[in-house]
Protein backbone atom coordinates (compact mmCIF):
# COMPACT_ATOMS: atom_id res chain seq x y z
CA UNK A 1 0.00 0.00 0.00
CA UNK A 2 0.99 3.47 -0.52
CA UNK A 3 1.03 5.62 2.03
CA UNK A 4 0.11 9.16 1.40
CA UNK A 5 2.74 11.95 1.98
CA UNK A 6 1.26 14.78 4.39
CA UNK A 7 2.98 18.09 4.14
CA UNK A 8 2.39 20.02 7.68
CA UNK A 9 3.21 23.75 7.63
CA UNK A 10 3.83 24.53 11.77
CA UNK A 11 3.04 28.30 12.00
CA UNK A 12 2.74 29.85 15.82
CA UNK A 13 -0.39 29.25 17.76
CA UNK A 14 -0.58 30.82 20.82
CA UNK A 15 -2.42 29.20 23.20
CA UNK A 16 -5.48 30.15 24.86
CA UNK A 17 -3.35 31.10 28.45
CA UNK A 18 -1.29 33.53 26.81
CA UNK A 19 -0.20 36.85 28.47
CA UNK A 20 -0.59 39.44 25.57
CA UNK A 21 2.18 42.36 25.53
CA UNK A 22 0.02 44.69 26.98
CA UNK A 23 -0.49 42.71 30.45
CA UNK A 24 3.58 41.46 30.08
CA UNK A 25 3.89 45.52 30.34
CA UNK A 26 1.56 46.01 33.35
CA UNK A 27 3.87 44.09 35.32
CA UNK A 28 7.25 45.85 34.33
CA UNK A 29 5.75 48.89 34.57
CA UNK A 30 6.10 47.96 38.22
CA UNK A 31 9.42 47.85 38.16
CA UNK A 32 10.15 50.10 35.88
CA UNK A 33 10.81 48.60 32.98
CA UNK A 34 8.22 49.99 30.62
CA UNK A 35 10.87 52.20 28.06
CA UNK A 36 12.88 48.74 27.74
CA UNK A 37 10.35 46.82 26.75
CA UNK A 38 8.76 48.96 24.37
CA UNK A 39 12.78 49.42 23.16
CA UNK A 40 12.88 45.23 23.15
CA UNK A 41 9.83 44.87 21.52
CA UNK A 42 9.97 47.18 18.72
CA UNK A 43 11.67 44.74 16.62
CA UNK A 44 10.04 41.24 17.24
CA UNK A 45 8.28 40.84 14.47
CA UNK A 46 5.92 38.21 15.55
CA UNK A 47 3.45 39.54 18.38
CA UNK A 48 5.45 39.31 21.72
CA UNK A 49 3.26 36.39 23.82
CA UNK A 50 4.43 34.66 27.11
CA UNK A 51 2.72 31.97 28.67
CA UNK A 52 1.60 32.71 32.51
CA UNK A 53 4.27 29.58 33.65
CA UNK A 54 7.00 31.67 31.88
CA UNK A 55 6.65 35.17 33.81
CA UNK A 56 4.72 33.82 37.12
CA UNK A 57 5.81 29.86 37.07
CA UNK A 58 2.35 29.37 37.96
CA UNK A 59 1.60 25.47 37.87
CA UNK A 60 -1.89 26.00 39.00
CA UNK A 61 -3.63 26.18 36.28
CA UNK A 62 -1.23 23.24 33.71
CA UNK A 63 -2.62 20.80 37.15
CA UNK A 64 -5.83 22.80 36.48
CA UNK A 65 -6.08 21.94 32.85
CA UNK A 66 -4.67 18.18 33.86
CA UNK A 67 -7.32 17.02 35.53
CA UNK A 68 -9.81 17.98 32.98
CA UNK A 69 -10.49 15.08 30.50
CA UNK A 70 -11.27 15.95 27.09
CA UNK A 71 -14.45 14.52 25.45
CA UNK A 72 -14.78 15.77 21.66
CA UNK A 73 -11.44 15.92 19.56
CA UNK A 74 -10.71 18.54 17.49
CA UNK A 75 -13.31 18.91 14.68
CA UNK A 76 -10.60 21.01 12.72
CA UNK A 77 -7.96 18.42 11.91
CA UNK A 78 -8.60 17.72 8.16
CA UNK A 79 -9.12 13.87 9.01
CA UNK A 80 -11.23 14.43 11.63
CA UNK A 81 -13.57 16.84 9.51
CA UNK A 82 -13.58 14.20 6.46
CA UNK A 83 -14.70 11.75 9.02
CA UNK A 84 -17.86 13.98 10.34
CA UNK A 85 -18.29 14.90 6.62
CA UNK A 86 -18.36 11.54 4.56
CA UNK A 87 -20.46 9.89 7.79
CA UNK A 88 -23.79 11.62 7.13
CA UNK A 89 -25.11 12.88 3.80
CA UNK A 90 -27.66 14.90 5.80
CA UNK A 91 -25.19 16.13 8.28
CA UNK A 92 -22.98 17.72 5.44
CA UNK A 93 -25.84 18.98 3.62
CA UNK A 94 -26.04 20.96 6.75
CA UNK A 95 -22.91 22.56 6.83
CA UNK A 96 -23.07 23.32 3.26
CA UNK A 97 -26.01 25.03 4.06
CA UNK A 98 -24.72 27.10 7.14
CA UNK A 99 -21.45 28.31 5.33
CA UNK A 100 -22.66 28.86 2.13
CA UNK A 101 -26.15 30.71 2.53
CA UNK A 102 -27.72 28.26 0.50
CA UNK A 103 -30.70 27.51 1.99
CA UNK A 104 -32.40 25.49 -1.04
CA UNK A 105 -29.57 22.97 -1.24
CA UNK A 106 -30.32 19.29 -0.90
CA UNK A 107 -28.10 16.81 -2.81
CA UNK A 108 -24.13 16.96 -1.97
CA UNK A 109 -22.35 13.78 -3.09
CA UNK A 110 -19.02 13.25 -1.67
CA UNK A 111 -16.23 12.68 -4.69
CA UNK A 112 -13.99 9.88 -3.67
CA UNK A 113 -10.64 11.33 -2.30
CA UNK A 114 -8.17 9.19 -3.82
CA UNK A 115 -10.14 9.84 -7.29
CA UNK A 116 -9.40 13.37 -8.79
CA UNK A 117 -11.66 14.31 -11.34
CA UNK A 118 -9.57 17.40 -12.15
CA UNK A 119 -6.05 15.75 -12.45
CA UNK A 120 -7.00 12.33 -13.99
CA UNK A 121 -2.98 11.59 -13.79
CA UNK A 122 -3.38 12.33 -10.21
CA UNK A 123 -3.39 8.59 -8.98
CA UNK A 124 -0.69 7.32 -12.08
CA UNK A 125 1.89 9.95 -11.20
CA UNK A 126 1.72 8.60 -7.22
CA UNK A 127 1.86 5.22 -8.29
CA UNK A 128 4.92 5.78 -10.23
CA UNK A 129 6.95 8.01 -7.72
CA UNK A 130 6.02 5.96 -5.11
CA UNK A 131 9.25 4.67 -3.21
CA UNK A 132 8.00 1.22 -3.46
CA UNK A 133 7.64 1.36 -7.25
CA UNK A 134 11.34 2.44 -7.64
CA UNK A 135 12.79 -0.16 -5.58
CA UNK A 136 10.83 -2.60 -7.74
CA UNK A 137 11.89 -1.80 -10.72
CA UNK A 138 15.30 -1.41 -9.55
CA UNK A 139 15.09 -4.67 -8.31
CA UNK A 140 13.49 -5.98 -11.84
CA UNK A 141 16.11 -4.40 -13.91
CA UNK A 142 19.22 -5.90 -11.95
CA UNK A 143 17.98 -9.26 -12.01
CA UNK A 144 19.13 -11.62 -14.37
CA UNK A 145 16.23 -13.92 -14.53
CA UNK A 146 12.29 -12.31 -14.38
CA UNK A 147 9.64 -14.52 -13.65
CA UNK A 148 5.86 -13.49 -13.49
CA UNK A 149 2.91 -16.05 -12.33
CA UNK A 150 -0.38 -15.15 -12.84
CA UNK A 151 -3.15 -17.63 -11.50
CA UNK A 152 -0.42 -19.69 -10.75
CA UNK A 153 0.81 -20.25 -14.09
CA UNK A 154 4.38 -18.01 -15.70
CA UNK A 155 3.19 -15.66 -17.49
CA UNK A 156 6.04 -14.61 -19.88
CA UNK A 157 4.77 -11.89 -21.75
CA UNK A 158 4.15 -10.19 -18.40
CA UNK A 159 8.13 -10.80 -17.40
CA UNK A 160 9.01 -9.39 -20.11
CA UNK A 161 7.21 -6.12 -20.16
CA UNK A 162 7.80 -5.46 -16.72
CA UNK A 163 11.57 -6.11 -17.50
CA UNK A 164 11.49 -3.42 -20.55
CA UNK A 165 9.16 -1.15 -17.98
CA UNK A 166 12.02 -1.52 -15.36
CA UNK A 167 14.82 0.28 -17.98
CA UNK A 168 12.38 3.27 -19.16
CA UNK A 169 11.38 3.57 -15.25
CA UNK A 170 13.93 6.85 -15.23
CA UNK A 171 11.49 8.23 -18.03
CA UNK A 172 8.63 7.00 -16.43
CA UNK A 173 9.34 9.31 -13.48
CA UNK A 174 10.59 11.99 -14.92
CA UNK A 175 8.16 12.15 -17.52
CA UNK A 176 5.44 12.02 -14.86
CA UNK A 177 6.35 13.86 -11.86
CA UNK A 178 4.69 14.53 -8.58
CA UNK A 179 3.28 17.64 -8.37
CA UNK A 180 5.38 20.46 -5.65
CA UNK A 181 2.12 21.69 -4.96
CA UNK A 182 -1.12 19.19 -4.13
CA UNK A 183 -4.42 20.41 -6.53
CA UNK A 184 -6.96 18.39 -4.15
CA UNK A 185 -8.79 20.05 -0.97
CA UNK A 186 -9.42 18.50 1.91
CA UNK A 187 -13.28 17.90 0.70
CA UNK A 188 -14.92 18.02 -2.50
CA UNK A 189 -18.59 17.33 -3.28
CA UNK A 190 -20.77 17.16 -6.01
CA UNK A 191 -24.16 19.33 -5.63
CA UNK A 192 -27.41 20.41 -7.09
CA UNK A 193 -25.70 23.82 -7.21
CA UNK A 194 -22.02 22.67 -8.47
CA UNK A 195 -19.27 21.15 -6.86
CA UNK A 196 -18.33 23.01 -3.25
CA UNK A 197 -14.70 22.35 -1.37
CA UNK A 198 -14.16 22.82 2.48
CA UNK A 199 -10.75 23.41 3.13
CA UNK A 200 -9.57 23.69 6.68
CA UNK A 201 -6.41 25.61 7.88
CA UNK A 202 -5.59 25.15 11.61
CA UNK A 203 -1.91 27.44 11.80
CA UNK A 204 -1.19 30.89 10.13
CA UNK A 205 -0.20 31.31 6.57
CA UNK A 206 1.18 34.16 4.55
CA UNK A 207 -0.03 33.05 1.25
CA UNK A 208 -3.37 31.68 2.13
CA UNK A 209 -5.67 33.68 -0.26
CA UNK A 210 -3.17 32.60 -3.00
CA UNK A 211 -3.56 28.85 -1.54
CA UNK A 212 -7.28 28.98 -1.70
CA UNK A 213 -7.77 30.49 -4.98
CA UNK A 214 -5.32 27.93 -6.74
CA UNK A 215 -7.36 25.46 -5.22
CA UNK A 216 -10.90 26.63 -6.05
CA UNK A 217 -9.40 28.10 -9.85
CA UNK A 218 -7.80 24.24 -10.50
CA UNK A 219 -10.90 22.69 -10.18
CA UNK A 220 -13.25 25.57 -12.31
CA UNK A 221 -10.58 25.34 -15.26
CA UNK A 222 -10.14 21.70 -15.26
CA UNK A 223 -13.89 20.30 -15.42
CA UNK A 224 -13.60 20.15 -19.19
CA UNK A 225 -12.75 16.61 -20.51
CA UNK A 226 -12.32 16.16 -24.70
CA UNK A 227 -15.40 16.92 -26.76
CA UNK A 228 -17.06 19.14 -23.49
CA UNK A 229 -18.60 22.20 -24.65
CA UNK A 230 -17.94 25.36 -21.80
CA UNK A 231 -21.20 25.47 -21.11
CA UNK A 232 -21.39 22.29 -19.21
CA UNK A 233 -18.44 23.96 -16.56
CA UNK A 234 -20.25 23.90 -13.54
CA UNK A 235 -20.30 26.81 -10.84
CA UNK A 236 -17.76 26.48 -7.69
CA UNK A 237 -17.68 27.34 -4.31
CA UNK A 238 -14.42 27.38 -2.02
CA UNK A 239 -15.29 27.39 1.90
CA UNK A 240 -12.16 28.49 4.29
CA UNK A 241 -11.95 27.40 7.84
CA UNK A 242 -9.56 29.04 9.16
CA UNK A 243 -8.53 28.10 12.59
CA UNK A 244 -6.30 30.98 13.45
CA UNK A 245 -7.68 34.53 14.33
CA UNK A 246 -6.12 38.12 14.42
CA UNK A 247 -5.78 37.87 10.52
CA UNK A 248 -4.16 40.87 10.03
CA UNK A 249 -6.40 42.88 7.05
CA UNK A 250 -9.24 41.91 8.51
CA UNK A 251 -10.89 44.75 10.41
CA UNK A 252 -11.64 44.37 14.28
CA UNK A 253 -14.80 42.17 14.65
CA UNK A 254 -15.41 41.07 11.37
CA UNK A 255 -14.99 36.71 10.86
CA UNK A 256 -16.33 36.31 7.14
CA UNK A 257 -15.28 37.51 3.78
CA UNK A 258 -17.10 36.61 0.92
CA UNK A 259 -15.83 36.75 -2.63
CA UNK A 260 -17.06 36.90 -6.37
CA UNK A 261 -15.85 38.45 -9.34
CA UNK A 262 -17.11 41.86 -9.41
CA UNK A 263 -17.00 44.78 -12.56
CA UNK A 264 -15.15 47.48 -10.52
CA UNK A 265 -16.67 50.07 -13.05
CA UNK A 266 -20.36 48.72 -12.17
CA UNK A 267 -21.04 46.24 -9.19
CA UNK A 268 -24.10 45.68 -10.82
CA UNK A 269 -22.16 43.45 -12.82
CA UNK A 270 -20.81 40.12 -11.52
CA UNK A 271 -19.33 37.03 -12.45
CA UNK A 272 -20.64 34.40 -9.48
CA UNK A 273 -19.29 31.07 -11.12
CA UNK A 274 -16.15 31.46 -8.39
CA UNK A 275 -16.92 32.32 -4.97
CA UNK A 276 -14.62 31.89 -2.12
CA UNK A 277 -16.07 32.00 1.26
CA UNK A 278 -13.76 32.68 4.35
CA UNK A 279 -14.63 32.14 8.04
CA UNK A 280 -11.84 32.96 10.53
CA UNK A 281 -12.91 31.13 13.66
CA UNK A 282 -10.40 32.61 15.72
CA UNK A 283 -11.96 35.72 15.19
CA UNK A 284 -15.52 34.76 15.72
CA UNK A 285 -17.62 36.76 18.05
CA UNK A 286 -21.02 34.35 18.98
CA UNK A 287 -22.38 37.28 19.60
CA UNK A 288 -22.00 39.14 16.93
CA UNK A 289 -24.83 40.44 15.42
CA UNK A 290 -24.61 37.98 12.41
CA UNK A 291 -25.03 34.90 13.93
CA UNK A 292 -27.94 36.08 16.52
CA UNK A 293 -29.93 36.43 13.37
CA UNK A 294 -28.20 32.93 11.65
CA UNK A 295 -28.65 30.09 14.68
CA UNK A 296 -28.00 27.39 12.13
CA UNK A 297 -24.39 28.95 11.37
CA UNK A 298 -23.58 29.93 14.70
CA UNK A 299 -24.49 26.32 15.87
CA UNK A 300 -21.56 25.04 13.42
CA UNK A 301 -19.17 27.80 13.67
CA UNK A 302 -19.11 27.06 17.69
CA UNK A 303 -18.36 23.57 16.75
CA UNK A 304 -15.59 23.71 14.53
CA UNK A 305 -14.34 27.08 17.25
CA UNK A 306 -14.73 24.98 19.85
CA UNK A 307 -16.09 21.84 20.21
CA UNK A 308 -12.79 20.35 21.46
CA UNK A 309 -12.92 22.20 24.62
CA UNK A 310 -16.70 21.36 26.04
CA UNK A 311 -17.39 19.04 28.55
CA UNK A 312 -20.96 17.99 26.86
CA UNK A 313 -22.78 18.62 23.86
CA UNK A 314 -24.64 22.10 24.28
CA UNK A 315 -28.08 22.10 24.90
CA UNK A 316 -30.56 23.12 22.30
CA UNK A 317 -28.61 22.35 19.27
CA UNK A 318 -30.28 20.93 15.87
CA UNK A 319 -30.04 17.34 15.40
CA UNK A 320 -27.47 17.63 12.46
CA UNK A 321 -24.91 19.19 14.83
CA UNK A 322 -25.82 16.85 17.86
CA UNK A 323 -24.62 14.30 15.27
CA UNK A 324 -21.63 15.99 14.93
CA UNK A 325 -20.56 16.02 18.39
CA UNK A 326 -21.20 12.35 18.88
CA UNK A 327 -18.91 11.35 16.06
CA UNK A 328 -16.37 13.16 17.29
CA UNK A 329 -16.35 12.16 21.05
CA UNK A 330 -12.54 10.61 22.07
CA UNK A 331 -14.55 7.22 23.39
CA UNK A 332 -15.98 6.84 20.39
CA UNK A 333 -13.31 7.66 17.78
CA UNK A 334 -10.99 5.48 20.43
CA UNK A 335 -13.15 2.59 20.36
CA UNK A 336 -13.93 2.67 16.51
CA UNK A 337 -11.11 5.14 14.95
CA UNK A 338 -7.91 5.01 16.81
CA UNK A 339 -6.15 5.75 13.79
CA UNK A 340 -8.05 9.25 13.87
CA UNK A 341 -7.57 10.07 17.23
CA UNK A 342 -3.52 9.11 17.15
CA UNK A 343 -2.86 11.36 13.97
CA UNK A 344 -4.78 14.45 15.33
CA UNK A 345 -3.06 13.84 18.42
CA UNK A 346 0.23 13.37 16.37
CA UNK A 347 -0.56 16.28 14.56
CA UNK A 348 -1.50 19.29 17.26
CA UNK A 349 1.40 17.80 19.32
CA UNK A 350 3.58 18.55 16.64
CA UNK A 351 2.42 22.23 16.41
CA UNK A 352 2.66 22.58 20.20
CA UNK A 353 6.40 21.69 20.22
CA UNK A 354 7.09 23.70 17.18
CA UNK A 355 5.28 26.82 18.85
CA UNK A 356 7.12 25.75 22.24
CA UNK A 357 10.39 26.26 19.92
CA UNK A 358 9.24 29.31 18.04
CA UNK A 359 8.29 31.21 21.51
CA UNK A 360 11.30 30.37 23.49
CA UNK A 361 12.95 32.33 20.36
CA UNK A 362 10.96 35.17 20.81
CA UNK A 363 11.85 35.52 24.35
CA UNK A 364 15.41 34.74 23.16
CA UNK A 365 15.15 37.57 20.83
CA UNK A 366 13.49 40.28 23.92
CA UNK A 367 15.70 39.20 25.97
CA UNK A 368 18.77 40.43 23.97
CA UNK A 369 17.00 43.72 23.40
CA UNK A 370 16.79 44.13 27.12
CA UNK A 371 20.29 43.90 27.68
CA UNK A 372 21.28 46.21 24.74
CA UNK A 373 19.29 48.27 26.52
CA UNK A 374 21.15 47.92 29.30
CA UNK A 375 18.67 46.07 31.84
CA UNK A 376 20.73 43.51 34.48
CA UNK A 377 20.83 39.54 33.88
CA UNK A 378 18.97 39.65 37.29
CA UNK A 379 15.77 41.97 36.31
CA UNK A 380 15.72 40.14 32.54
CA UNK A 381 15.38 36.59 34.33
CA UNK A 382 13.00 37.56 36.34
CA UNK A 383 10.93 39.43 33.72
CA UNK A 384 11.67 36.39 31.02
CA UNK A 385 11.87 33.61 32.75
CA UNK A 386 15.69 32.96 31.17
CA UNK A 387 18.09 31.49 33.70
CA UNK A 388 21.02 33.91 34.42
CA UNK A 389 23.42 31.39 32.37
CA UNK A 390 21.07 31.16 29.33
CA UNK A 391 20.94 35.01 29.68
CA UNK A 392 24.77 35.01 29.96
CA UNK A 393 25.26 33.21 26.43
CA UNK A 394 23.08 35.76 25.44
CA UNK A 395 24.86 38.46 26.46
CA UNK A 396 28.08 37.29 24.61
Amino acid sequence: MIKKAFLFVSLLIFSSSTWSSQNLLKVMCTEGLSRSFRLASRNVNLPVRFSSSTILNDQSQVSERGKTMQIFSRPTYDRIAKYVLSQDELVRIDILKAFTGISSLSSAIQLDEHYNPFDPLHNLRKLINASSSKTLFETIRNSTTVEISLDGKKNKQAAEMLKGLSGLYSDLAHAFPNHRHRSSVDFLCETDFGYITIEFQVAKQDHWDKRALAYISSIYGNQLRPKQDYDQIQDVIGINLLGEGSIPYWKDGNFIRDYILVDQRSSKNKIPSLRLVQYSLGDVDLNHPDLQENDKLKQWIEFFKSAHEKQSTPPSVDESVKKAYEMIRVDTLKAQHPELLKASDDFFSTLTEHDKAVEEKGVERVAKNFLKDGMSLEAVARNTGLSLEQLKKLSN
